[in-house]
């Protein structure tokens, strides 16, 4: 009896241990899902650097005060888009 109850321990342990390890090594993966490509008609922005691009929504253009609005993780800025322009619109956004 106590033999059966140690053998499950060890399968439960070895499960619990091989999802811990599958959670290591995917976890930017699974933190950082990248969001699809969303069409939108807003004024965009391309920064480009010798290894890096940085796509930029530019709402409000032209205003003399400015916001700079980092998205969090995998957000997708388009879908604030509007409440951006009608929340500040005397800036750029």
């Amino acid at each position: 009896m106590r033999l059966k109850i140690f053998e499950k321990m060890i399968y439960i342990l070895l499960i619990y241990l091989i999802a811990g390890a599958v959670l290591f090594f995917f976890q930017r993966k699974l933190l950082y899902f990248p969001t699809g490509k969303i069409p939108h008609a807003y004024e965009t922005l391309t920064l480009e650097n010798e290894n890096e691009t940085l796509k930029v929504i530019v709402l409000n253009s032209g205003r003399e005060q400015a916001l700079l609005y980092f998205g969090g993780n995998a957000e997708t800025v388009v879908y604030n888009a509007a409440d951006f322009i009608t929340a500040f619109p005397l800036h750029t956004v």
